[in-house]
């Protein structure tokens, strides 16, 4: 199996941040909540390390460079704080992916 699409850790970000009525969670509450409810959907390439972050796995490196496209996109705020926040949009794009479901 391949490694999990950029377009699915989008919306399993988005889910997760959206539980959170503050709509804000630090990067390792993400990680570790997205870890917990997905855990049985991670492919065996997801959980492998990449070389140049061997204390992580892939599907988190990758969950990272994602937040970085939602930041660019104006779905989450920007920062170095560790805080990956929902923006107005993107609390509409978590609605809208809640009724697609």
């Amino acid at each position: 199996m391949a490694l999990t699409s950029a377009k699915v850790l989008r919306e399993r970000i988005l889910s997760v941040l959206c539980q959170e009525p503050s709509g804000s969670m630090d990067r390792s509450q993400v990680l570790e909540r997205m870890d917990s409810e997905f855990k049985d959907t991670w492919s065996y390439e997801d959980l492998q390390s990449p070389e140049t972050r061997p204390f992580e796995s892939k599907w988190e490196n990758r969950a990272s460079f994602e937040r970085a496209k939602m930041v660019r996109d104006g779905i989450l705020l920007g920062g170095g704080d560790g805080r990956w926040t929902l923006t107005a949009a993107g609390w509409q794009a978590a609605s809208a992916q809640d009724e697609r479901s």
